[in-house]
């Protein structure tokens, strides 16, 4: 069951490319809040990791956020920190120096930056990962704790695809590509609403 006070708020003021982010989103921790605050140029960066399925409501609680930045937005980050290798071995990253926010030039191996910012699903002002992606992401590490959300996320995909084949006449509401519409996603199925996934990545 889809987490209802995550996904509450989505249905608001969607956009492809906001001004900056808005705060729509349940945010007991005010992660989202100071990454408004930061206000990141539009386009330069995406949400990542477990916040990707915590906006779709498949998480109850994040603890913290993992942006991807590039532009602009790797040079804010930039000023919030001294840059260090990547955990992952790929990159560099910027830890802020008072939330657990934390901001990576580039993805794991194989995830090409700008495909992943250029393709965000925009949610509330905010651009987080494709949830194909995600899905695909996980499913290329498969480490222990990737297997409830790769669970959750299948689980999802297959209601989206049954409700598609039930109601065909409703591909009309497909959003808008970047954007996000839970009508539209249940109705117009999982390619409408980022269920399309970059290959895994090569090893």
């Amino acid at each position: 069951m889809m987490h209802q006070s995550a996904v509450g708020s989505v249905t608001n003021r969607l956009t492809r490319r906001p001004s900056g982010p808005s705060v729509l989103l349940t945010d007991p921790t005010g992660l989202f809040a100071e990454l408004a605050r930061l206000d990141l140029p539009p386009g330069d960066y995406v949400l990542c990791g477990s916040a990707a399925l915590y906006v779709r409501g498949m998480r109850a609680r994040i603890n913290d956020l993992d942006v991807l930045a590039r532009g602009a937005a790797w040079q804010k980050a930039l000023a919030l920190g001294v840059p260090k290798p990547a955990l992952s071995g790929h990159g560099l990253r910027v830890v802020h120096p008072s939330a657990a926010i934390e901001f990576v030039d580039r993805w794991t191996p194989g995830w090409p930056t700008d495909d992943l910012i250029d393709n965000a699903d925009v949610i509330d002002g905010v651009p987080f990962m494709r949830l194909g992606d995600v899905l695909a992401w996980k499913e290329a590490a498969r480490r222990p704790k990737d297997l409830p959300d790769i669970a959750a996320v299948e689980h999802l995909r297959s209601l989206w695809s049954r409700r598609s084949r039930r109601c065909p006449s409703n591909a009309r509401y497909a959003p808008e590509p970047g954007t996000y519409s839970p009508h539209a996603c249940v109705s117009a199925g999982w390619r409408a609403c980022g269920g399309r996934a970059m290959k895994p990545p090569t090893r």
